[in-house]
């Protein structure tokens, strides 16, 4: 499988992995808190374009985060929520915030995150 069918660019993948790893613990087993859907979402509410559930998926495994497929159509990692109230509703709501401060700062500083 070819990565990168969006166009996720560098600058991209270091602020979802730091989302990652300030939302998510490393859990003993693998949790629907952590689903490759609820994460391609999170990816593309953060930075207002499509992602590919596969590339989503490769980037995690990518970053060392071990994977299952347990049906469903969806792939597991074994994270869960660093706190319950990190867990976003249908609108990832957090999400939306920080895609509003990224976009303040490249239309502010006439910087792209690309």
């Amino acid at each position: 499988m070819t990565m990168n069918n969006a166009h996720i660019t560098e600058a991209e993948k270091e602020v979802f992995k730091y989302w990652i790893e300030n939302t998510y613990v490393e859990s003993g087993k693998f949790s629907t808190d952590s689903n490759s859907a609820k994460l391609k979402h999170l990816f593309e509410r953060i930075f207002g374009h499509y992602a590919y559930e596969d590339d989503v998926i490769k980037l995690m495994e990518q970053w060392g985060y071990a994977s299952k497929d347990l049906g469903g159509g969806h792939v597991y990692f074994k994270l869960r929520f660093r706190d319950k109230s990190m867990e976003p509703g249908e609108e990832y709501s957090d999400a939306d915030r920080f895609g509003v401060l990224l976009d303040k700062y490249k239309n502010e500083l006439g910087d792209s995150v690309e």
